[in-house]
């Protein structure tokens, strides 16, 4: 049998069993996916937050490079008025 077959006759069977056990337990099941849905929130308000604070700090850093650059330009073009007289 190739390793396709074995595959996916594996998986049909895994969703037959999977599908029966929820059906058996729908109580249950159920009361997991209300469960999660607030662990779920949870953990995606955090990484929104932990994004945001990234974010700030990364325009932070930016902006203090894009002065530091801008005085260097300054200080380069000084320079070369210097040299032209």
């Amino acid at each position: 049998m190739e390793d396709w077959m074995k595959e996916s006759l594996l998986g049909l069977i895994l969703i037959i069993i999977g599908g029966f056990l929820i059906y058996h337990w729908l109580g249950e099941t159920i009361l997991v996916i209300k469960g999660l849905i607030g662990l779920i929130i949870l953990i995606l308000g955090v990484l929104i937050l932990w994004i945001g604070y990234e974010d700030i700090k990364l325009n932070k850093e930016l902006k203090e490079v894009q002065k530091e650059f801008s005085e260097e330009n300054k200080q380069e073009q000084k320079q070369d008025n210097q040299n032209k007289q």
